[in-house]
């Protein structure tokens, strides 16, 4: 692969976040002042616990975030894909 061809995958807008990932990273410094001793993938275990845990109405707020990250995405993504 040239080094023009690196330089346009840096440019390349990244996929967005899903829910599950936005609430993870919201919740997971909460998670470890917590439990400050919690190894990192007893922590991952504890937050999928709680996502499983909500109602799709706690989600929701996660979901609108996810679709608003990736309405950009696919607006910077079609920018992206015309300029080059």
């Amino acid at each position: 692969m040239s080094s023009s061809s690196n330089q346009k995958n840096l440019q390349k807008p990244k996929r967005p976040l899903s829910a599950y990932f936005i609430f993870c990273r919201e919740n997971r410094e909460i998670i470890k002042q917590q439990n400050p001793n919690m190894r990192a993938v007893e922590l991952t275990k504890q937050l999928a616990e709680i996502w499983k845990s909500l109602t799709d109405e706690e989600k929701q707020i996660y979901q609108d975030q996810a679709q608003q990250l990736k309405n950009e995405y696919e607006i910077a993504l079609r920018d992206y894909e015309n300029q080059n």
